[in-house]
């Protein structure tokens, strides 16, 4: 049988995890909200200008490409 007193205490822990603590102002809770999706928001922007530089070089490669066989068509049609 466990002690009343460890579960008791293991409850509060829990709780403390998901409620304020005694005392505790609600702007303070507030700033804790706003530092969290600060963090979010900044994990979401690093995700956003990954994709983008993604897409910006799959682009520069395609126009270098294209740029490749355009240099390669005119030296052929000066060749002949």
């Amino acid at each position: 049988m466990s002690n009343p007193s460890s579960s008791t205490i293991e409850a509060a822990a829990a709780a403390s995890t998901t409620t304020p603590m005694i005392g505790q102002l609600p702007n303070q809770l507030t700033l804790q909200q706003f530092k969290q999706q600060l963090i979010e928001l900044k994990q979401q922007q690093h995700l956003q200008q990954q994709l983008l530089l993604q897409h910006f070089q799959q682009q520069q490669q395609q126009l270098n490409e294209h740029h490749e066989k355009q240099l390669q068509e005119h030296i052929r049609v000066r060749i002949y």
